[in-house]
């Protein structure tokens, strides 16, 4: 009888142990592939943001032309060649192109695959993002653009930064609860994002984009199977952080990588237990349970 009243006693250590050392998992931070951030340029009036994606062909390329504001140009996938001024360099996967306003330039795919770039720019409100020199002739083949977005900008007041990043995230993998300092533009390009702000979320799909505006509480999640990435493109007081998480978060037990900004902690949301205690408590719960069976078998 008191053996069955001990087994029952450590069942029941059990079955309040195990669930917290699941939950004291936080889930995995996202990880960023790429990241690049410049000084801003002033903007005369008002201001808008436009982010898209340019898929090169082999072969193909743009027409000469000029941009009316700074422009960043992230190489996603393969190689590009930028000529400006006589000078060709080659843009490789994760190096970032700069076009300053008015610099007239050139972007060819001289290679045998497909590359891919994550463009954005700061232009005048009701500016066209490129223009064509006059009389310079037209491509055989040009890029195609995809998820193009334009939206209203804020710019920080004073001195600030255009920063744009590639993040990735694993299946599960979510951002601590956090704000920016300025306005963020986030582009889908791979899977689905659920982001959550005020009690609201929305799931975002390929090609959508959504704003986060300076000071809103949000957070981003990948609730799906499969991998989600995201163009991140950020207005901030020069020298701010990219992000802030709204509350100090726990040390990290996920597996992502560093999101720009923010502790590499998940959500932060598991118990505040440290999971190696949890695993000692019930191994020592376990082994107590054992000798004390052994001294009643002996005593029997």
């Amino acid at each position: 009888m008191r053996r069955r009243s001990i087994v029952a006693i450590l069942t029941l250590i059990l079955a309040v142990i195990l669930p917290l050392t699941a939950a004291a998992e936080d889930p995995p931070a996202p990880t960023t592939r790429h990241q690049f951030r410049i000084q801003g340029l002033p903007v005369a009036g008002p201001a808008e943001m436009v982010t898209w994606v340019l898929d090169f062909a082999p072969g193909a390329a743009t027409p000469p032309h000029t941009h009316p504001g700074l422009l960043l140009g992230t190489q996603l996938e393969g190689e590009n060649t930028f000529t400006s001024g006589g000078a060709a360099k080659v843009y490789k996967t994760g190096e970032t192109l700069i076009e300053l306003p008015g610099v007239v330039g050139v972007a060819t795919n001289k290679g045998t695959v497909r590359n891919r770039a994550l463009v954005s720019i700061v232009l005048p409100k009701g500016a066209p993002q490129a223009t064509a020199q006059p009389g310079a002739p037209a491509p055989a083949l040009t890029p195609v653009t995809s998820y193009l977005f334009r939206a209203d900008a804020v710019l920080p007041a004073g001195p600030y930064e255009v920063a744009q990043s590639v993040i990735d995230f694993a299946p599960g993998a979510q951002t601590p609860v956090h704000t920016h300092s300025g306005q963020v533009f986030t582009k889908v390009i791979e899977g689905a994002i659920t982001f959550t702000a005020g009690g609201t979320s929305t799931v975002y799909q390929v090609g959508e984009s959504f704003i986060e505006q300076p000071g809103v509480p949000g957070q981003a999640r990948n609730v799906g199977t499969t991998r989600a990435t995201v163009l991140v493109t950020y207005l901030l007081p020069q020298g701010a952080p990219l992000s802030s998480p709204v509350a100090p978060a726990a040390p990290a037990t996920g597996s992502g990588g560093d999101l720009p900004g923010l502790p590499n902690t998940g959500a932060g949301g598991g118990t505040d237990v440290p999971l190696g205690w949890l695993v000692l408590l019930a191994g020592g719960a376990l082994a107590a349970g054992a000798g004390l069976l052994q001294r009643r078998a002996r005593r029997a």
